[in-house]
């Protein structure tokens, strides 16, 4: 199974040893709306993944990959 886009940011926010609030001081994202991606209930914009990557730092590749995996599957099912 694919970790989702809020699995990744939980799992990588844990390995830098930071709490949702210091990633969204660090970032500009409110720590509330951190712990709604990671919990699914609110998907980021492309500017917040790119600022949670850097931050975080990994690529925004890394953190997007299975999106864009569930997008062509939904693409492709839609032909």
């Amino acid at each position: 199974m694919e970790l989702t886009i809020g699995e990744k940011i939980m799992i990588y926010r844990r390995r830098a040893k930071i709490s949702s609030k210091e990633l969204g001081e660090r970032t500009g994202i409110h720590a509330s709306t951190i712990r709604a991606y990671e919990a699914e209930k609110q998907r980021p914009e492309l500017m917040n993944i790119l600022r949670i990557s850097k931050v975080l730092n990994i690529s925004a590749k890394e953190l997007m990959d299975t999106e864009m995996k569930q997008l062509l599957r939904q693409v492709r099912k839609n032909e």
